[in-house]
Order: structure tokens, then sequence, then C-alpha cells
């Protein structure tokens, strides 16, 4: 079925689907005249406001769309999240070959000098480890290639092959990467011999299923930088990438034992907080409460543990391990300090358990994870929780005015309290303590 003009197909989306966008940019294969019948059409639809930006595919008068809705700040954070470290700005690309709908106007404008300027900065040249990273992996695929045993294997190889070594092609030359199907016009773009070799090597592996090519194409390219590497390679993973064990530790105070929380509890978790009455009072914990969200928490929160990112206590009683209530502390690693949370379930409030539990998981954080701080914060509609914060030595640091918005859709102020590594450990050392 013939599609109407791709332009005048995008001017009637623009008016019918976004008329409130203040920017349309047409792009892909229909702007550059490379496409086909199977073609779509491109769009990046710029807001001033979004909740979040998103992903939509349709058909609109026979065409194929798939539009980018965006803000001028999602832009920017999916060019510095995630675009710019894996080495493609497709994003910008499709802004910078693009054409304004209805017309050019001064969002477009800006957008597309932002754009250039992002395909005019080259990426970072590679560090030496990652040279010898690329290095190994060429080696390693190209050792398969070498040990084929199926034609299926050696497909499966070859398909890896041409993504990585293409992509080492653009590090070591500061490129951005394209989309796997532009791998082809960037390499000629740029060198036009590299590419011809490239796209012999590969036809002769795919069609022929014969490798030679497509080894000596690697083993060339690898030359300048020392050739295959397997013999003395190593590589450590980052000294974060770990999981604690989180089975045994049991902190005990004269009524309580703190240890982690698992899936067994879930169970109580639920209900302890169905009814809202604990959500009431806290920050987080959402209302209605489902067996499904303590489930989903539970999990959660023992994955955030392992990660290192915080550490969370089932309150239980030392005499028969009913679970009484929670109590946290989520990091800040980069400067050693964390925020102490808890909640204890309401049949428990005004006997001191909850202050007997959040002082033994300040100490926790003092004395075994050497934290430099401890904050805490509380809603001034919760003023039993600043009692605790009190009760356990924080001292009140301000307030934090509408600093929240919470269920009820009103913004409230918080009470921030805190405490120095020293002055914990000045006051333990106090004679009066």
């Amino acid at each position: 079925m013939k599609k109407p003009n791709h332009i005048e197909t995008a001017k009637k989306i623009k008016k019918t689907k976004y008329p409130d966008a203040k920017a349309l940019f047409l792009a892909g294969s229909v702007v550059r005249g490379d496409h086909t019948d199977y073609s779509d059409l491109d769009l990046i639809v710029i807001y001033d406001n979004l909740d979040c930006a998103r992903r939509e595919s349709y058909i609109y008068d026979n065409w194929p769309v798939e539009a980018f809705i965006h803000t001028e700040e999602t832009l920017e954070y999916f060019y510095q999240e995630f675009t710019k470290p894996a080495g493609e700005l497709k994003l910008s690309q499709m802004i910078s070959e693009s054409i304004s709908i209805p017309e050019e106007n001064e969002c477009t404008t800006k957008l597309k000098k932002w754009a250039k300027k992002n395909l005019d900065r080259k990426p970072e040249s590679l560090k030496f480890s990652e040279i010898e990273s690329l290095r190994y992996g060429l080696t390693d695929l190209v050792d398969d290639l070498k040990d084929y045993k199926t034609k299926e294997e050696l497909t499966a190889t070859g398909v890896r092959l041409y993504e990585y070594l293409s992509n080492s092609y653009f590090k070591t030359n500061h490129l951005w990467r394209g989309d796997r199907k532009y791998i082809p016009r960037i390499l000629k773009k740029h060198d036009p011999e590299f590419a011809n070799n490239f796209i012999s090597a590969f036809d002769e592996l795919f069609k022929n299923y014969n490798p030679t090519q497509a080894i000596q194409l690697s083993k060339r390219f690898l030359e300048p930088m020392g050739g295959f590497l397997f013999d003395g390679y190593s590589s450590n993973a980052p000294k974060h990438w770990k999981l604690e064990k989180l089975s045994d530790i049991n902190l005990e105070t004269d009524r309580l034992i703190l240890r982690y929380f698992n899936l067994d509890d879930a169970k109580d978790v639920y209900e302890l907080l169905k009814d809202g009455v604990v959500s009431k009072t806290t920050l987080a914990i959402p209302d209605p409460y489902q067996l499904s969200d303590a489930i989903w928490w539970i999990n959660w929160q023992r994955k955030e543990c392992q990660k290192g990112h915080q550490f969370t206590f089932a309150i239980t009683n030392k005499l028969d391990d009913e679970l009484i209530g929670c109590t946290s502390v989520i990091y800040n690693n980069k400067h050693k300090k964390g925020e102490l949370g808890y909640w204890i379930g309401e049949k428990f409030w005004n006997k001191g358990i909850c202050s007997e539990a959040a002082k033994k998981t300040m100490e926790y954080a003092f004395e075994v994870k050497l934290l430099n701080k401890i904050t805490s914060r509380h809603s001034l509609i919760n003023p039993a929780s600043g009692k605790v914060m009190q009760k356990i030595g924080l001292k009140h640091e301000g307030t934090l005015v509408q600093e929240v918005m919470r269920q009820d859709g009103k913004y409230h102020d918080l009470n921030v309290y805190g405490l120095t590594r020293d002055n914990y450990i000045n006051k333990s050392a106090s004679p009066t303590h």
C-alpha cells in the first residue's frame, strides 16, 4: 500500500498526537534518502515537562513510526548515563541529521547545536587495561574460530567477532559507534580500505564458512597494540563486586535479637503493616500493603545488604523470635555516613523497644561498619520518632521545610538529627554514660 509523503505525515503526527510538544524531529533513512518500502519514521519529540521519557511504536497513515519522547533534561540524562558510556550517540546522530517539524524554532536550533557538540567530542582514549582486555577478547574469539566444530558454531562465533572487531576499531580510532546495520557505512566513511577488507572477510566467513580472512584481519588489527594476548593476561574485578553473607549476624540486647530478614518473615511483615497504621508514621511504606509488597521488599533489601549499600535488620523478640519491626542504615559510602531508619508494629509501641533496637543499630554502624556519621529524619506529624532519636543520643541539626510529599498529597517538614563518630566515642567514654 502506497505511503503518503514522509514530511507531510510527520506534520500530521505533530498536530494530532503531539500538539503540545515544543519540538519534533524527523530522522532516519527517510531523511538520509536511503529508505526502502519497509522503512519507518523515526521521531524525536520534545516536551517542556514529562513524568518520564518513553518510546512509542505505532502505525500512522501506513507508516510504521518509532517515537522517542523526551524533555531536554532526559535527553541530557540519556547522553551522560547511557549513550556516551556505551560509545553510541544514536539520539544525537538522529537529531543532527533530522528535519524539524513543522519548522525550525528556538528549541530545535538549540538541540541541533547540542547534538553536534556531542558528536564533535571524541570518545576518550582507551586505558592500558582496556587495550589489554580488547586484545584478550579478540584472541579468545579468534581461537574459537580456529577450533570450530560445526558450521553453526562458526556462524555464532563469527557474529560475535563481527561486532567485537568493529567496536574495537571504533574505540581505538576515537569514533562513536552506530547500530549494527550501520557498521559498514561508518567504516567506509572513515577507512575505505579497512571497510572493504572487513566486508570481504565476513562475506567469506558467512557465505563459504571460511574464517581465514577474518582471522588474518584480526591479527593485522592487533599488531600495532602488541598482537594476540593470552599468556600472562589477568583482570581484577572491582573490590566491591562481592556479596556479604547475611546469615551470621545476630545482634543482642536485653530483650531483642536483630538479624537479617528472610522470606519466611514475609507473612509477619504483612501482618504488622497491612492495616496502614505504621505507614502513616513513615516515609516509604505503601498503603494499602499487600503480601506481595513484603516479599518484594525482603528480596530487594537483602540484595542491597549483600551489595554493601545498607544493612536492614529484623527486630525480633529474644524469647520466641516474634517479629516486632525493622531497623536499618542506608550508606553513603563516599562520605562514610548512613541514615538510620526504623519502624515497629503498633502493638509494640510505647515499650522502649524502638529505642533499644535503634541504639544497637547505631552502635553496629559506628563500631563495626566504622561510619563517620549517622543521621535520621522524622516527619513533624510523628514526634515519637524524634524522641527515639533524642533518647539514643542524636542531636537536632535543623528542619527541612516541605521536604517530602506524603501519600496524603501534602508537603511535610522533616526534622533532621545526627551524631558524628567523634561525639559517639566521647559520649561512650564518658563516666556518666
